[in-house]
C-alpha cells in the first residue's frame, strides 16, 4: 500500500486518501456520491474541514459529473440533557 493512501482526509470519520480513491473507482461519479460511499465530510465538522480536499483528491481520481458542491448540514453541538428535560415540561 503506498503510503500516499494512508493519509487522512476527514479527521472526523477517519477517511483516508486511499478511502476515495477506492470509492471513485467502484463508480462514485459525484462528490455527494463519494460522501455517501466513505462518510467524508459527515462527522462533527459537517465538511468544514475536508470539504475543499475532498473536492480535489475526488476531482484529480475522475472528474465527477456534474459535480456540484457537497451538502452542508447544521454544526452539531452538544446539549446537556438537564436542558432538555426543562424544555419538556410545561
Amino acid at each position: 500500500m503506498s503510503r500516499g493512501r494512508e493519509l487522512v482526509v476527514c479527521r472526523c470519520e477517519e477517511v483516508t486518501v486511499g478511502d476515495v480513491q477506492d470509492a471513485v473507482r467502484a463508480g462514485c461519479r459525484t462528490l455527494q456520491e463519494v460522501k455517501m460511499a466513505t462518510r467524508a465530510g459527515m462527522g462533527p465538522c459537517q465538511g468544514r474541514v475536508c470539504r475543499t480536499l475532498l473536492e480535489r483528491l475526488a476531482s484529480l481520481e475522475a472528474p465527477p459529473a456534474g459535480a456540484a458542491a457537497l451538502t452542508k448540514r447544521l454544526p452539531v453541538y452538544p446539549v446537556p440533557l438537564g436542558q432538555l428535560e426543562e424544555e419538556g415540561q410545561p
